[in-house]
């Protein structure tokens, strides 16, 4: 569901609980943003066998969730396959965002700059992530840090942070 209340009412809470600090608000934080931003890419697919929901290129993957959508099943999660629902999530999320974080709080000074990012297709996720990282640096002067090496080995903290 686009905007599920619940994800949404869990944003809320953890940008509360980076604002006030402590023990893995960020990884929280960044669990509860993907959620919500994956109540928009997954709107209109079960979690459940449902062909006459789920099934969308006839493949032989099982009709469950989006397995059976185009872009080997990964389409949702793609902004370029729905670059205006992205940027509606983008926008929900922009607004839950407390002070802006000291940034320009008009959503016009992002909007253009997310559309071109949304719109960037590339199969290959290293390439589509390093020009991420490269406009983000552009934008605000600070290169995002991501090692998959270093992230395999931090799946305790993960887990803690998110209280699993």
């Amino acid at each position: 569901m686009r905007d599920d209340p619940a994800t949404r009412d869990e944003v809320i809470k953890a940008f509360r609980a980076y604002e006030e600090g402590g023990f893995g608000v960020t990884v929280r934080l960044g669990a509860c943003l993907h959620a919500y931003a994956d109540s928009w890419g997954h709107e209109g697919f079960t979690a459940w066998w449902n062909s006459s929901i789920n099934r969308r290129t006839g493949s032989m993957r099982p009709n469950i969730g989006h397995a059976d959508a185009a872009d080997g099943g990964s389409a949702p999660d793609y902004p370029y396959n729905d670059v205006d629902k992205a940027l509606e999530a983008a926008k929900a999320i922009f607004d839950k965002i407390p002070d802006k974080c000291g940034c320009p709080a008009n959503w016009e000074d992002y909007e253009n700059h997310l559309r071109s990012l949304f719109s960037y297709k590339n199969n290959d996720d290293n390439i589509r992530s390093e020009k991420w990282r490269s406009e983000i640096e552009k934008k605000f002067g600070e290169k995002p840090f991501f090692d998959v090496e270093y992230f395999k080995h931090r799946n305790d903290y993960f887990e803690r942070s998110l209280g699993l």
